[in-house]
């Protein structure tokens, strides 16, 4: 510290009342040029100072713009997620009325499904029932053309004819000769039938078919092993193939048919025999 105490005496008093000499008018130029350089330096300083806040300002607004439009997609993918998470739950909604409804319309089709299935049991029990009450009708009506019937019927008259031939005393008949006209209808009343036929679609004896000449009555009733009537006809021209009454094809076997016919005097004529139906 002294020691720069002293340089600085030693300077001043080196100096003291010393002036140099300088021109005044070299002094102003210089002192002008001092100052223009001086105003240009602020000047710079200032349009710097402007450069610098206009940059700034541009830049905050870019980076507002920046925030604002961050901001806003931020929303908008905010907004996106609620509309999508409100179409999201709208669509559960929708699914589970849906649902609703495909199980109302399920209860509604098995109702009806279940209505249609008790009519169509109750149809069927109806139908079994008619069928029934039908082949219970139809064997009334054929029992009455069975062998058993007809033995029964003639051991009834006989019955009657031997209790009138005790009552009533002998009578001498007297026999009257037939006409002609009468032996000759009868004789030509004939009924032609075959003993096999075979229902197999060949084309060869598939139908059983019976020929007759003279006839004004007729009616047929075929029996299998059973004694059960399996079919029955009132016309000569009737054509079977095999089939019961309920259009079952029957099985091969033995079966025998029964011919109750009038020829056209109105007499009797009745005829059985055995019938095999191969297959």
């Amino acid at each position: 510290m002294k020691k720069e105490e002293n340089i600085e005496e030693f300077v001043s008093n080196l100096f003291d009342g010393f002036e140099p000499n300088v021109d005044n008018a070299l002094w102003l130029k210089i002192k002008t040029h001092l100052e223009k350089k001086k105003t240009i330096i602020e000047g710079s300083k200032k349009s710097i100072i402007k450069k610098s806040f206009f940059t700034i300002g541009i830049s905050s607004v870019v980076f507002t713009v920046f925030l604002l439009s961050f901001f806003s997609q931020e929303q908008k993918q905010k907004n996106i997620k609620k509309e999508t998470a409100v179409f999201e739950k709208n669509i559960e909604k929708k699914k589970e009325k849906q649902a609703v409804k495909n199980q109302k319309k399920k209860k509604k089709e098995k109702k009806i499904e279940e209505k249609k299935e008790k009519k169509r049991k109750q149809q069927q029990l109806t139908q079994e029932a008619s069928l029934k009450e039908k082949k219970i009708e139809e064997k009334e009506k054929i029992i009455k053309h069975t062998p058993l019937a007809i033995v029964e019927i003639k051991k009834k008259k006989e019955k009657k004819i031997e209790e009138k031939k005790e009552i009533e005393p002998p009578i001498k008949t007297i026999e009257k000769t037939m006409p002609e006209t009468a032996k000759q209808l009868k004789e030509e009343a004939e009924i032609f039938v075959p003993n096999v036929f075979t229902p197999n679609n060949d084309g060869k004896n598939d139908r059983f078919i019976i020929k007759t000449r003279a006839i004004k009555e007729f009616s047929i009733t075929i029996l299998n092993t059973k004694n059960e009537a399996v079919f029955h006809s009132v016309d000569t021209s009737f054509v079977w193939d095999g089939k019961d009454v309920y259009q079952n094809n029957l099985p091969e076997g033995n079966y025998v048919y029964f011919i109750i016919a009038k020829n056209k005097r109105g007499e009797p004529i009745k005829k059985h025999g055995f019938l095999f139906l191969k297959r």
